[in-house]
């Protein structure tokens, strides 16, 4: 095939993987959730190939009861992407 025809299919499998994300809207009268940015050192990614930092930002969202009800357990839900 042709460096254009390629570039043209490369372009299309690219926009396949751009699925738009439903946003449901807020719920009325709902607490709101505390969201903090905390750092997690992952040492068994030290040293890896592409040089990414061991060190990654992870989003911590907290139930509007967390500080209220320090001692309480809370489920938690880990969302990993890739």
């Amino acid at each position: 095939i042709g460096a254009g025809t390629a570039a043209l299919m490369l372009g299309a499998m690219s926009a396949i993987g751009q699925v738009p994300t439903h946003v449901p809207p807020p719920v009325a009268g709902a607490p709101a959730v505390t969201i903090e940015r905390i750092k997690v050192h992952a040492p068994t990614i030290v040293g890896n190939l592409e040089g990414d930092s061991a060190d990654r930002d992870v989003l911590v969202m907290l139930p509007p009861s967390y500080a209220a009800n320090p001692k309480r357990r809370y489920p938690v839900l880990y969302a990993l992407h890739g």
